[in-house]
């Protein structure tokens, strides 16, 4: 934009200033994520302030700063393209022929319409289902409900006090090898099991990491997941899912992928948020429930579905073994 055309129009100039520092102080905060708590949580709206900068783009060149307008427009893909990958990413359209379907359920610890809860899980037919939030009065409808998942685990064993976030993993396969890992500032220590796929044996490793929100928070929540990573042996066989409190944009999530080698089952699904800022009354939706798997597991099918009550939507995913890694029967 001209020095003319700044003198001439001068409040379309303060609007362009306007949109691009905003923008750009947002870019600041999101990219200062590894070294800053705040720029972490803003990350998490990574996606979202990548579309509002792509909007500015927009509105910049409609006023004329057609330069600038190309500068922020690559500005906001830079924050876009690492989901907006996810649709991209092909999908498995065939593996072994043994599959297995597995659930990732977080219920809201408040959550008192057990019935309604029971039916949604149900009605997903999946072989495991992982539920996290889970209260006493929440589990003692699950039991009843969800007969035909006799092979059961919980987390923490002992008594349970009314004020308990607690784990559970409901199976309609035997769960081997299970036991309880304690993770520090955790709800619950994880559980880890391991069932039959085909002829061979995955491992499932579920947890419910800390919800950050302060500068405390993220680094119990860092902690957890450097921990998760460096604890277990992950092979590729393994999965890792439940509530991880991070986002795909986060700096510790691509940490996390990086040293245990697992994959996000987003890849050719999509974003498939599962959590809503609904506290703000806007539209604001992210994933932090996660599935992660092994590099030789293939994802056939992942969906989230609603939890009825719940501020988390479910997550379902259909795995299989690599056709040319499945062993004959």
């Amino acid at each position: 934009m001209s020095t003319a055309h700044r003198k001439k129009f001068p409040a379309r100039s303060a609007l362009v200033g306007s949109l691009t520092l905003a923008t750009s102080v947002a870019s600041i905060v999101v990219f200062s994520a590894r070294w800053h708590w705040i720029g972490e949580l803003v990350a998490s709206f990574a996606w979202h302030v990548g579309c509002a900068t792509l909007g500015v783009a927009v509105a910049v060149a409609a006023l004329g700063s057609r330069r600038l307008a190309l500068a922020l427009a690559a500005l906001g893909l830079v924050h876009v393209a690492p989901e907006a990958s996810l649709w991209l990413a092909p999908r498995v359209t065939h593996g072994s022929e043994a599959s297995l379907s597995i659930v990732s359920a977080n219920l809201l610890q408040p959550n008192r319409h057990a019935d309604e809860v029971a039916a949604a899980l149900s009605a997903t037919d999946a072989d495991v289902i992982a539920v996290l939030e889970l209260s006493s009065s929440m589990r003692a409808t699950l039991d009843r409900a969800l007969s035909g998942w006799p092979h059961r685990s919980y987390s923490p064993q002992g008594p349970w006090h009314s004020s308990i976030w607690a784990l559970g993993v409901y199976s309609r396969v035997p769960l081997r090898d299970v036991q309880l890992v304690h993770l520090r500032e955790c709800y619950a220590p994880a559980i880890e099991a391991r069932v039959a796929l085909g002829s061979e044996l995955m491992t499932l490793r579920i947890v419910h990491l800390p919800r950050p929100g302060q500068a405390w928070r993220v680094a119990a929540r860092n902690e957890a997941l450097e921990q998760v990573a460096t604890r277990f042996e992950w092979s590729p066989t393994a999965v890792l899912l439940g509530d991880l409190n991070t986002v795909s944009s986060s700096p510790a999530f691509a940490d996390l992928l990086e040293h245990t080698a697992l994959r996000d089952s987003r890849r050719g699904f999509g974003r498939q948020p599962s959590w809503w800022l609904r506290s703000l009354g806007v539209p604001l939706a992210i994933a932090i429930d996660h599935v992660l798997v092994g590099s030789r597991l293939e994802v056939l099918e992942r969906e989230t579905f609603e939890i009825p009550f719940s501020d988390h939507a479910g997550v379902r995913t259909r795995l299989a073994l690599r056709a040319s890694a499945a062993k004959a029967p």
